[in-house]
């Protein structure tokens, strides 16, 4: 399924540049841009608990006490948009969104400004950059730089390749070069120690491989083995499971393809992930199974 273009830069930061909940949920907390801050750490667990709305007002609290602090900025500019993911998924309207959407870019901004070798802030910006049009500001020449460097100042920063493979695929059409980097972000996963939200990037970038194979190289074979990955490492995921029934319909695999296309409805449902719903109605009508989805 192709993205929501009016939403991308909020759902690229909410599903690409962050951490899952999920994966870090009751773990000790040790993941990149920890503090030893008792506050800061409590808002990091929160934040990794599904506890957006908590988590912010921590890191609200922190930042107005140290208005300089660009981990801080950024950490409160990633809950912000984790939130806005998560209301967007629900449904809600652009126009609700505005502020807060606004108030990420800015954070982002700055943070970058305040310490432009703060990883989580380069990433952040980066993505931003990336993600929104030139008129907005968003500049992809500079989106490259940064990151590109990035790998070069940490060859093995394996969210770096991740998202400058994807700028080539979504923002150039250069799929070969972003395929390159997606892999070998792949690669340098298999050679070092994780950490957490390392761990968590590398169902997107088999997701986003296997999306590139099937969407622009029309290779659904190889697209069902990369997505198949991505959903073995996060069996509930969305965007994953839609695309990996479109793999199915297209190698004739139907009832594969109905029967995960039925419990992509029911985890919408469950969660209320109403921007999902166009893309089930499609491909229930190209199953023929209209009838049976309910929404």
């Amino acid at each position: 399924m192709k993205p929501f273009s009016v939403l991308t830069m909020i759902l690229a930061l909410s599903a690409s540049v962050l951490v899952s909940p999920c994966l870090t949920q009751g773990k000790e907390a040790h993941a990149a841009g920890f503090t030893s801050d008792n506050k800061i750490e409590r808002a990091q667990k929160l934040f990794f608990s599904d506890q957006y709305e908590e988590a912010e007002k921590i890191f609200r609290d922190s930042l107005a006490a140290n208005p300089d602090d660009a981990e801080t900025m950024a950490w409160l500019a990633q809950t912000l948009a984790y939130k806005m993911g998560e209301q967007a998924k629900r449904g809600a309207s652009k126009l609700s969104l505005i502020s807060d959407g606004a108030e990420l870019k800015s954070l982002y901004t700055k943070a970058y400004k305040l310490d432009p070798k703060n990883e989580r802030a380069m990433l952040g910006y980066a993505i931003l950059l990336r993600d929104l049009p030139g008129l907005l500001g968003g500049d992809l020449d500079e989106a490259e730089t940064i990151l590109s460097n990035l790998i070069e100042e940490n060859p093995e920063k394996v969210l770096a390749y991740h998202h400058l493979g994807n700028l080539y695929i979504r923002k150039k059409e250069d799929y070969q070069k972003g395929l390159h980097f997606l892999k070998r972000a792949l690669e340098i996963a298999k050679e070092k120690e994780l950490t957490d939200e390392e761990s968590f990037y590398l169902n997107h970038t088999y997701h986003s491989i296997g999306k590139t194979y099937l969407e622009e190289l029309d290779e659904p074979q190889q697209a069902l083995d990369y997505i198949s990955k991505a959903l073995e490492l996060k069996p509930e995921f969305p965007l994953a499971m839609l695309d990996l029934t479109e793999a199915y319909r297209q190698l004739d695999q139907l009832d594969q393809a109905k029967s995960l296309l039925f419990k992509t409805v029911a985890y919408c449902k469950e969660h209320k992930y109403k921007m999902y719903y166009s893309d089930i109605k499609k491909s229930a009508r190209q199953l023929k199974v209209s009838s049976e989805i309910d929404l």
